[in-house]
């Protein structure tokens, strides 16, 4: 199981764009959707489908 997880990349100092990662896991049989905080803003999109 994953407890945490975050990661955060800039590019040249934040001036060429930066990078976040949104972990969302599905659980396919109960449907649970388990994200870390990024993937919190797109999980009612997973969870409905």
């Amino acid at each position: 199981a994953v407890k945490r997880f975050k990661f955060h990349k800039s590019f040249a100092f934040g001036l060429k764009g930066w990078m976040d990662i949104r972990l969302i896991l599905v659980h396919p049989q109960s449907g649970e959707v388990i994200t870390n905080r990024k993937g919190k803003e797109v999980a009612k999109f997973y969870a409905s489908r």
